[in-house]
């Protein structure tokens, strides 16, 4: 009885919206400026559901003029296409900026309370589908309180709690695990209304993210391993319709993504499953374990080849263990668990298919946890925590290390995470501190992303101060940047790497590289391509400006732990390194 309350739904959602609550200090950060921009320029409702996530239109003539203006960062894609189609998340902003547009802590606690209750319909599923039975299940230690909790305290999950652009992933996975719910009821205990609140919760989902689409490979798990009614595969039918009436409308009003980091299955397979068999198990491994997702953006050349090995290795070892039998001792129906077993891990890896259309981030995880946590809550149930069974020493280990990682180190990272997209932006203070105005052309040797110096503009413009000309980045990166003057005119830069990795090719993918000798040209400068790295990206970048270096019209900066410092030009033949950290 003393446990009761723990397995409550509200219970949870409310500790994990506790532990996120870091985010409400975040601010606007990174695309919550896009958003922000694209709905006050908005004639109405209609046009921000229709265009609010039309990021780029991939119209190569606005794109030249976004190049021009520093907006876009100069290894831009011409033809670079963001589009998504994402009304209902369009609507929740439209809402934050009607009735609290001065008010940041409000937008984040907006999207903290869909973060609560996207947690209680998490709860509630898994102690739908996993029924507390025998003696391991009575306790508090069953494998759907334990789910819950594990789900509930992810820390791959702070940075979308904390960017409220990111609020799409909520509300996708809120109405996504609904849907599974609903279908669960129907299915299972004949619960009428089901047939009908799937589909349409489903479409819900889509209509939030694409991401959503991500649970049919918990349906069609379902189907088969779960659902003992019949006609099980035609039940999925209304669902899969509305899969495919909603892609059949998304392609027809030209939604998309075009020559980006994004994968496009359909507009790409070759592409799309050359970066699946990359992403999947860098995804997997920082779901499972150590490290985060995004540590293998950072990477480069034979770095990101350990980096992937290392995952596959430890993801095959950890799901062979935590697939395994439960031991005899456990009182239990065994088929039961054995086709739970088999449910999660099928459900798991369908959802990395659309988790991996990006590059890895934990903000992807969502959907691929909910097989994830069913699966760990199971293995440690019956394999750690029921003193009722012996087990290897090898499987002790492994249920002590997933214990640190998921009930130790994770929920006390949730709230730094949460807080995350602070950490890494600062957009709008180191923007306004630039002392520079509309007579200058801030160069800005080196920052962390395009993000930080393409909104420089609008930033300036929102907090009333002057507009430089031009904004013109060199390089965007986390580690180390070369700059070598070569010239009175010309700089060479050389970013620890190279170019093109992580954020960057957010804006060119790797089907579109630049080859050795290309030219860009820009008004202000000519960019050439110089030197390549083994993976072929640029290694070096040579800029020739159409003035000297030194001219009063060029104001020099980088970023430097977290606001822009002047930047001192080397002498010609001499180098500097710079660390922007």
């Amino acid at each position: 009885m003393r446990f009761a309350l723990l397995k409550h739904p509200g219970l949870i959602a409310i500790a994990a919206a506790a532990l996120a609550m870091p985010a409400l200090w975040v601010g606007l950060q990174f695309d919550d400026y896009l958003l922000e921009q694209q709905i006050q320029g908005a004639s109405g409702l209609d046009e921000v559901t229709a265009e609010l996530f039309r990021l780029h239109p991939g119209d190569s003539e606005t794109t030249a003029h976004l190049m021009e203006q520093g907006v876009l960062p100069w290894w831009t894609y011409p033809d670079m296409r963001v589009a998504f189609w994402r009304p209902i998340s369009a609507i929740t902003h439209w809402l934050d900026h009607r009735l609290w547009p001065d008010s940041p802590v409000r937008m984040h606690a907006h999207s903290l309370v869909w973060f609560a209750l996207l947690i209680a319909v998490i709860a509630v599923l898994y102690r739908t589908l996993m029924p507390t039975t025998g003696t391991v299940r009575s306790r508090v230690l069953a494998p759907c309180f334990l789910a819950a909790w594990l789900y509930a305290l992810d820390d791959a999950h702070g940075f979308a709690v904390g960017w409220i652009a990111n609020r799409n992933i909520l509300l996708a996975t809120l109405f996504g695990s609904a849907s599974l719910l609903t279908y669960s009821k129907w299915r299972r205990d004949g619960w009428r209304p089901g047939a009908w609140l799937t589909p349409l919760l489903l479409l819900l989902g889509l209509l939030s993210a694409e991401s959503a689409v991500a649970i049919l490979s918990y349906f069609f798990a379902y189907a088969l391993f779960l659902d003992d009614a019949s006609r099980r595969w035609i039940a999925l039918t209304p669902s899969l319709l509305i899969v495919v009436g909603w892609q059949v409308v998304y392609r027809h009003q030209g939604y998309g993504v075009t020559g980006t980091a994004y994968s496009d299955p359909l507009h790409n397979p070759g592409r799309y499953l050359f970066d699946l068999l990359e992403r999947a198990p860098v995804l997997l491994l920082g779901q499972l374990a150590l490290p985060p997702a995004e540590f293998h953006n950072l990477l480069s050349g034979p770095g990101r080849i350990a980096s992937w090995t290392i995952a596959v290795v430890v993801v095959v070892v950890v799901l062979r263990m935590v697939c395994r039998p439960t031991p005899i001792g456990v009182q239990r129906s065994s088929s039961l668990d054995t086709r739970l077993t088999r449910f999660w891990m099928v459900g798991m890896l369908g959802a990395l298919l659309p988790a991996s259309v990006i590059l890895p981030a934990g903000r992807m995880l969502f959907f691929t946890g909910l097989g994830a946590m069913g699966l760990i809550s199971q293995f440690l149930a019956n394999h750690t925590f029921d003193k009722s069974t012996s087990c290897g020493r090898a499987t002790r280990i492994l249920g002590g290390v997933l214990v640190a990682i998921h009930l130790v180190a994770a929920p006390l990272s949730l709230p730094l995470n949460s807080y995350g997209p602070k950490l890494l932006g600062n957009l709008e203070p180191a923007a306004r501190g630039l002392p520079v105005d509309e007579s200058k052309v801030i160069v800005i040797v080196a920052a962390p992303s395009a993000f930080h110096t393409g909104l420089i503009p609008y930033l300036r413009e929102r907090g009333g101060q002057s507009i430089p000309r031009t904004v013109r980045v060199l390089a965007t990166t986390l580690r180390t940047v070369e700059v070598e003057r070569i010239d009175s005119q010309t700089v060479a830069v050389r970013p620890a790497g190279g170019f093109l990795l992580g954020l960057e090719s957010l804006f060119r993918s790797r089907d579109h590289a630049l080859e050795r000798n290309e030219r860009i040209q820009l008004p202000d400068a000519t960019i050439e391509v110089t030197e390549l790295t083994p993976e072929g990206n640029p290694a070096e970048v040579r800029f020739r400006f159409t003035v000297p270096l030194s001219d009063a019209s060029l104001a020099w900066f980088y970023w430097r732990r977290g606001e822009y410092a002047h930047f001192t030009l080397p002498e010609p033949g001499e180098a500097v390194t710079l660390a922007l950290w």
